[in-house]
């Protein structure tokens, strides 16, 4: 676990909610987080994320895998 002092958050005029939504789209970005773990690690919905995202015009990452990946997830689901 890493502490970031309170002194650093003051310098930086940023609260922990918003250093976590910080992080979380900068791991998301360098494809260290998936989706669902960069939203978890910012506490928010996928809904909400989604929407922080667009806020800060950071692309999402959905290619040709996570398309096959979804489709089988669903053909799955189906059964």
């Amino acid at each position: 676990m890493i502490t970031i002092d309170k002194k650093i958050m003051e310098w930086a005029n940023i609260s922990e909610s918003q250093l976590l939504e910080d992080i979380a789209i900068m791991l998301y970005q360098k494809k260290k987080l998936r989706f669902g773990q960069a939203a978890e690690m910012a506490h928010m919905n996928y809904a909400e994320f989604q929407f922080l995202l667009g806020r800060n015009k950071v692309p999402i990452n959905y290619g040709a895998s996570e398309l096959l990946e979804d489709y089988e997830t669903i053909k799955k689901l189906r059964k």
